[in-house]
């Protein structure tokens, strides 16, 4: 049922931030393009902490409300999230993005792209091939992850 109601919710904010104009949200011309720039260089400012451990980073970058919502279909808060990365229990040890698309509205920024992840969990190692959907806000200066849901490819 939690599943369900997440998709749902991010479906919804996807579907609500399409419903504004990406020109009128500031999503033409250069402005725009260092704006999506921008979010870019916060991912992978992100992608770098989970990797070297940079939990400072990482409660920088998330929103307090984060969603989290990993491959299996476990969904974390910004507090359990970071709480199996501080104890060990998740570590990340590649993330490597690819096909990244960014849209903004507003202060609202939707990425997407693929992902090649080496993590561990419970001693367990992974390496899936993911599809991913990011949403970010503009807030206090900065953009802040609050939605990150990612599916599994099948493998080849």
């Amino acid at each position: 049922m939690k599943k369900l109601l997440l998709s749902a919710v991010l479906v919804c904010a996807v579907l609500l931030a399409s419903c504004v104009s990406p020109l009128a949200a500031g999503g033409a011309g250069e402005g725009a393009a260092a704006r999506q720039r921008a979010v870019i260089a916060t991912e992978q400012q992100r992608v770098d902490a989970l990797v070297h451990g940079d939990y400072a980073a990482l409660d920088r970058i998330f929103a307090d409300e984060l969603t989290y919502s990993h491959t299996s279909g476990v969904v974390d808060t910004k507090t359990s999230f970071l709480r199996k990365l501080t104890s060990g229990q998740l570590k990340y040890l590649s993330l490597d993005h690819s096909a990244e698309q960014v849209r903004l509205y507003g202060d609202t920024a939707i990425l997407t792209g693929l992902t090649k992840v080496v993590s561990v969990l419970d001693g367990q190692e992974s390496r899936p091939t993911v599809n991913f959907l990011t949403v970010y806000l503009w807030r206090d200066g900065a953009w802040r992850l609050v939605a990150w849901h990612a599916t599994r490819l099948p493998d080849p």
